[in-house]
Parts: structure tokens; C-alpha cells; sequence
């Protein structure tokens, strides 16, 4: 019996399947270990979002036409607000070079008016927001950089992104 298990291992045939089944073993590993990463995404990731803010303004028109007492124009602005702050058990250094929010968009109500996103206007010195067709985004990117330039979409690093 030992003979036999001696002249199989012997031969050049049982050496290239053993090599073959590492192979195979490692590679399964290796692709289950991507198909993992791929679901689960980084665990201890460098930064988090901490917190999101919606603070709400609305202001109402008169529309003048005799006998209507509650006719009005409503306009309501809401700015969103992230907070993304340093996960404290990341142990290295990180920076954030910039920060994407791509394919904003929202439910069409029904009875609603139009709704659009806006970014802050950097030409107007004394204006945060100008609802204007050039401020109209349907993706923002914020730079991360060594002081907060809001205007334009450069925060410090990039700790809160804002006026969305």
C-alpha cells in the first residue's frame, strides 16, 4: 500500500494537480475576499458623516386680487446640511481631497411647484444663494483646502459641506 501512494506521488501528473488545486484554493479566496470588500465597502473608514441639518425658510406673497383673504405666493428654501468629522479610531493621518454628492434629485409632489437645487454664487459678494439658472446644479463637489472658501466650494478640511 505504501508502494503504491510512493509511486503516485512520485510522478509528474500528481505534482501538477496538487499545484493546480492550490491555485484554485487561493484563487476562491481571493475572490471571495473581493466579492466581501466589494458588499460590505470599507469598515473603519477615515471620515463619517456625523449629521445632516434641513433648516427651512418659507416667505409668502400677497397675491393681489379683490376678494381672495388667503391668496398667497409661497416660496420655501431649504438648506442641507452635512456634517463629516474624523472617525477617531482611524489611527492615520487622512485629508479629504474632495467630496462628490452626484444625481441629486426629488419626488415630483403633486400640487407642488418646480423644485431645484442651487449652489452658492460666487460673483455676489453680499449674497450666499442667488436663484439664478447659472447657480442650477444637479451635482455639487466641495475641495477640501486649508481655509473655508464657500463660495467657492472650498471647505476647511472639508469637515461640513453645506447649502446644498
Amino acid at each position: 500500500m505504501i508502494e503504491k501512494i510512493r509511486n503516485i506521488t512520485n510522478k509528474k501528473q500528481f505534482h501538477i494537480m496538487v499545484i493546480v488545486l492550490i491555485i484554485l484554493i487561493l484563487l476562491f479566496f481571493l475572490l471571495f475576499t473581493i466579492l466581501r470588500y466589494n458588499v460590505e465597502g470599507e469598515k473603519n473608514m477615515p471620515f463619517m458623516l456625523t449629521k445632516i441639518s434641513v433648516i427651512s425658510q418659507s416667505l409668502g406673497e400677497d397675491k393681489e386680487k379683490e376678494g381672495m383673504k388667503w391668496a398667497f405666493n409661497v416660496n420655501e428654501t431649504n438648506d442641507i446640511y452635512l456634517y463629516i468629522e474624523k472617525n477617531p479610531n482611524y489611527e492615520k493621518q487622512e485629508l479629504i481631497k474632495s467630496i462628490e454628492i452626484d444625481s441629486i434629485s426629488i419626488e415630483k409632489m403633486p400640487n407642488i411647484g418646480e423644485t431645484k437645487f442651487y449652489k452658492p454664487d460666487a460673483e455676489d459678494v453680499n449674497i450666499m444663494f442667488k436663484n439664478t439658472e447659472q447657480n442650477e446644479i444637479t451635482n455639487i463637489e466641495y475641495l477640501g483646502d486649508t481655509r473655508n472658501r464657500f463660495k467657492k466650494l472650498k471647505n476647511f478640511k472639508s469637515r461640513r459641506i453645506s447649502g446644498i
